[in-house]
């Protein structure tokens, strides 16, 4: 009885622990550095383990894809700073899943996992300008100068002082600035270094590392409680090590971003059902 009792609480302390852990660096290539809270930044490396307030940054040469525990995406775009500042994940108590992270400067692409899919106000994306909501989707965004705004499979919307706008999967959107409203452009109409992150972005295969984490997530599943973060221990070994190490061959490429990047117009990204809006002040619920 008192070794039962001892493994129970040693399961929910486990579950406990790693409730805040975050993510895995599932590939990286150049220059990344990783800095957790309160420590200096040291150089990033593959299959590095992320947790909540850890921040990573990326230099002219750099890029790197994170896998989180629920099975978000995030590839980081050369000359960026992007900042993991909350991470809940439990399977057991879903509502208390949370997601929060930061974005500085620079570019990213990023893929829903499970807790944004389920719950899109569990999740929020901030800029120095800009709080970035999401569900379902697989979106890219830039910031130089001007925010722009691409969609590759949901939908979104960005919104501001001076409205909401939709953005289907296929367009483009850019906000000019903090009171102007979001506009549908061409992909043709992006700046060069905006349209070569968004092409190198786009080109990259996500469904080898989704399949790394849903191998990760179902291993992790099948350990009760202490599985409410499994989807890392999970890839790390079978079908999970073979799904990252077929997102580790495909590899993350360099992306022309300039140095110059930097967070400008204010907005705010959220995800909607593919219906494309022009006006309105009401966001998606």
């Amino acid at each position: 009885m008192q070794l039962k009792s001892v493994l129970v609480s040693c399961a929910f302390l486990f579950a406990a622990i790693h409730a805040y852990a975050a993510a895995t660096i599932q590939s990286l290539n150049g220059d990344v550095r990783a800095e957790a809270t309160g420590q200096a930044a040291s150089v990033a490396t593959s299959s590095q383990r992320l947790e909540a307030g850890a921040t990573v940054h990326t230099g002219a040469n750099g890029q790197a894809m994170l896998r989180f525990d629920d099975g978000q995406l995030v590839v980081i775009s050369p000359n960026s700073s992007f900042k993991i500042d909350q991470f809940r994940y439990n399977t057991a108590k879903p509502e208390q899943n949370s997601v929060a992270l930061s974005l500085f400067r620079g570019a990213l692409r990023l893929v829903t996992g499970l807790i944004g899919q389920k719950d899109h106000s569990k999740f929020a994306l901030k800029t120095p300008t800009a709080t970035i909501g999401i569900r379902g989707t697989d979106f890219m965004v830039a910031l130089a100068n001007q925010s722009y705004v691409q969609v590759i499979q949901g939908g979104v919307a960005a919104t501001n002082a001076a409205g909401t706008v939709g953005f289907a999967a296929g367009t483009t959107g850019v906000v000019a600035g903090a009171s102007v409203l979001p506009a549908t452009i061409a992909a043709s109409a992006l700046p060069a270094s905006v349209g070569a992150t968004f092409s190198s972005l786009g080109s990259l295969s996500m469904a080898a590392a989704a399949g790394a984490t849903g191998a990760g997530s179902g291993a992790g599943a099948t350990g009760g409680t202490a599985g409410a973060s499994g989807s890392a221990a999970g890839a790390a070994s079978g079908a999970g090590a073979a799904g990252a190490s077929a997102a580790a061959a495909g590899g993350v490429g360099a992306v022309g971003i300039t140095a110059g990047v930097v967070a400008a117009a204010a907005v705010a990204i959220v995800s909607t059902p593919t219906t494309t809006g022009t006006t309105g002040t009401t966001a998606p619920q």
